[in-house]
């Protein structure tokens, strides 16, 4: 694996340490009863980027057909936007 492929590997990894910090959060905030919206978004926000690198490093370390980093950012965000295009439909 190339530079690139491990920079994708330690940002999966960094976004999953971050949705699971915002998870605990959200369940403080909720056993307080201050759980608002605005904290409920930041989780939707760090699951989306944990998807996105979780797919990218699936893509780099063979779990799907394996390709260079490059290829893999490039696939994930054009599967991004084809979703974003066809939900709008």
């Amino acid at each position: 694996m190339g530079r690139l492929e491990d920079l994708a590997l330690h940002n999966a990894t960094l976004a999953r340490h971050e949705l699971g910090e915002a998870l605990n959060r959200i369940a403080s905030l909720d056993d307080e009863g201050t759980l608002r919206d605005k904290d409920l978004g930041r989780i939707a926000y760090a699951y989306q980027r944990m998807s996105w690198w979780q797919q990218v490093t699936d893509l780099t370390h063979g779990r799907e057909e394996t390709v260079d980093g490059a290829t893999a950012l490039e696939i994930v965000r054009q599967r991004a936007q084809d979703l974003l295009i066809n939900a709008a439909r």
